[in-house]
């Protein structure tokens, strides 16, 4: 038996449940505008904002988020980079490995459309009116430069340099001494030389994660001489 119940709260009673909802919304335009704070037995308004310890403590956050963006991304750049360097690495070393053993011709080519580096081997000769035929060294994969900051600025040849908008085609001769070949990559501001000189059997690479000086190319240094020679190159 339930005492103490009038007739309109069984009115209430059926009635649907939409004051939690109703309650939600209230509180979230409550929190919009000034608050009423109760101090003793008066009232006062506050309104919302933000104290300078909070604004303090967001920036030194959003600082240490931007830091380790940058570190990360520039992290990110430099192995990219280190692998593009390995693939100049492998295609100028299998060139010298090919020459010395003397059994194909061989070229490397350069594809100004697609941006790649590529050591072929000549697979037939011309034929009447028909164009050699060259083929992808099967040793060696192309390196194709399809990173929009890491990009092969220069190549030459004993100095003379090439269109890199085009397509070439520089054929290594087997009966003479190889050219001294040189490949500029330019990441972010920086500039890596690889060199390969005509009796070596490997590359040379100068100028690793150093900014090249305003028209000027990279020139090795000798760090016996300049009393650095503990360091790696």
């Amino acid at each position: 038996m339930m005492w103490g119940l009038r007739k309109r709260d069984f009115v209430r009673a059926r009635r649907p449940c939409h004051r939690g909802i109703l309650v939600f919304v209230m509180k979230g335009m409550m929190e919009l505008q000034p608050s009423i704070m109760r101090r003793g037995n008066h009232f006062s308004l506050r309104r919302g904002g933000f104290t300078l310890i909070e604004v303090m403590v967001t920036v030194i956050v959003l600082g240490i988020l931007v830091s380790m963006v940058a570190t990360r991304f520039h992290g990110d750049l430099r192995q990219r980079r280190d692998l593009f360097a390995v693939r100049i690495d492998s295609v100028l070393e299998t060139l010298a490995f090919r020459q010395q053993l003397g059994q194909s011709r061989i070229a490397l080519t350069w594809d100004g459309d697609r941006r790649s580096l590529i050591l072929e081997r000549l697979y037939r000769e011309s034929v009447d009116d028909e164009s050699p035929e060259w083929r992808r060294d099967l040793l060696v994969r192309e390196v194709v430069f399809d990173d929009p900051e890491i990009q092969v600025t220069g190549i030459r040849f004993d100095g003379e340099s090439i269109d890199l908008s085009r397509f070439v085609r520089w054929e290594i001769p087997l009966d003479a001494v190889r050219p001294a070949i040189e490949i500029e990559m330019t990441w972010g501001k920086n500039t890596d030389l690889f060199q390969l000189l005509p009796y070596d059997g490997k590359p040379i690479r100068y100028g690793l994660g150093l900014e090249a000086p305003d028209g000027g190319d990279l020139e090795p240094i000798d760090l016996d001489d300049v009393g650095r020679g503990d360091e790696s190159w």
